[in-house]
């Protein structure tokens, strides 16, 4: 059985990340500025290495055999550990979509942010078009706290921002919740 390894995102990983953002079914839902650049990407990358305020994480599927896949990135930016908060991302492989690692992925990531990281709260931002996400996010438990209406200019128009979040109250109900973090687990 494939199992996923969590490992901190790499120099190695910047070529992937570059494709992922500027493959059309990430850009038409993720508020960016496209196309990326793989020097731009490596400059953010040497810029964010040994920032505090971080977690980035990659995402490996590995086969029986022993071959590994890059299947996703995420983590944490802005950890404020005063206020233990902090927002989450995640960016999946356009090519692994639909196959079911992102609710297992966004569920480690929410039992890092808790157990690992001891927030309280963890939230994140999504836009107009990607109701997909909001889906995803109300079924691990997250609560949708509102709209910001017209708030990003993105591809000639105005679109609403959804806010939404997790607490340690609501994660510690959820059925996916675990007290101990694991970086190697069954896909």
């Amino acid at each position: 059985m494939a199992r996923i390894v969590v490992r901190g995102l790499e120099e190695a990983d910047l070529t992937s990340r570059v494709r992922w953002f500027n493959a059309s079914p990430t850009y038409d839902i993720v508020f960016l500025d496209v196309p990326f650049s793989l020097a731009a990407t490596r400059e953010w990358f040497s810029r964010n290495l040994l920032n505090e305020r971080r977690r980035d994480f990659a995402f490996d599927l590995v086969s029986d055999d022993g071959e590994a896949e890059l299947v996703a990135m995420g983590g944490f930016v802005d950890i404020d550990f005063r206020n233990r908060k902090a927002e989450r991302y995640f960016l999946l492989d356009p090519q692994a979509t639909g196959k079911g690692l992102g609710p297992t992925l966004l569920h480690w990531l929410s039992n890092y942010a808790f157990v690992h990281l001891n927030l309280n709260r963890i939230y994140g931002y999504s836009i107009q078009g990607n109701e997909r996400i909001l889906r995803v996010n109300e079924r691990e438990g997250w609560v949708l706290e509102g709209t910001l209406r017209g708030s990003i200019h993105y591809k000639g128009e105005y679109l609403d921002q959804y806010v939404k979040s997790l607490l340690r109250s609501e994660w510690e109900k959820q059925p996916w919740m675990t007290p101990e973090i694991a970086f190697e687990f069954e896909a």
